[in-house]
């Protein structure tokens, strides 16, 4: 897997970068004597020539699954926002199917640097307490590319899938959700 780092749109300043967005991670298909890289998604389209950063994404975790359970936060009017009950980082090509996770402080299951991630079936509940930033009961952080999100329930949730700048070919698509008044939403 490699994240590619695209250099800013025009009209932005010459020759500088995005530490939030214009990133993407994808794998790697094939190397060419060392020269040129197949990956496995096209460039998004706003992806320029030029001085484009391409980097190894290290110690990837692939096939990790966690299904049939339920996970409940026993603490959760204290804790850190960004405390997750699940955090794939580095994870490639792993799964959450067929769980249930509730009364979270903010985010329930967390995707940072990774891809390829499935997430279908699961019952999301009784989310606590957010802040403008770390409010997705799904949160996509940076650098997180094709993680597939459908048939979900997100019942009394702020936000179901949070998506930072950065991230690209992710879908979150086929999903129930209810929340408080105007709060129930996917940004």
């Amino acid at each position: 897997y490699v994240r590619m780092l695209s250099d800013l749109p025009a009209g932005d300043q010459p020759n500088s970068r995005s530490p939030l967005g214009e990133t993407f991670v994808a794998k790697v298909v094939n190397v060419d004597s060392g020269t040129q890289l197949t990956v496995n998604v096209g460039l998004p389209y706003d992806f320029t020539t030029g001085n484009q950063k391409i980097a190894e994404v290290t110690n990837v975790l692939r096939n990790v699954g966690f299904e049939n359970m339920t996970l409940l936060n026993n603490t959760p009017d204290i804790g850190d926002l960004s405390d997750a009950l699940i955090l794939f980082t580095n994870a490639a090509e792993s799964w959450v199917t067929d769980m249930e996770l509730g009364r979270t402080w903010s985010v329930a299951i967390g995707n940072n640097n990774g891809g390829w991630n499935y997430i279908p079936g699961n019952i999301f509940r009784e989310q606590k307490k957010t802040t403008d930033f770390d409010k997705g009961q799904v949160r996509h952080r940076a650098n997180t590319s094709g993680v597939q999100i459908e048939n979900n329930a997100f019942l009394d949730t702020d936000v179901a899938c949070e998506y930072e700048n950065g991230t690209t070919y992710n879908i979150c698509a086929y999903n129930y959700q209810t929340g408080t008044g105007d709060d129930a939403e996917c940004e």
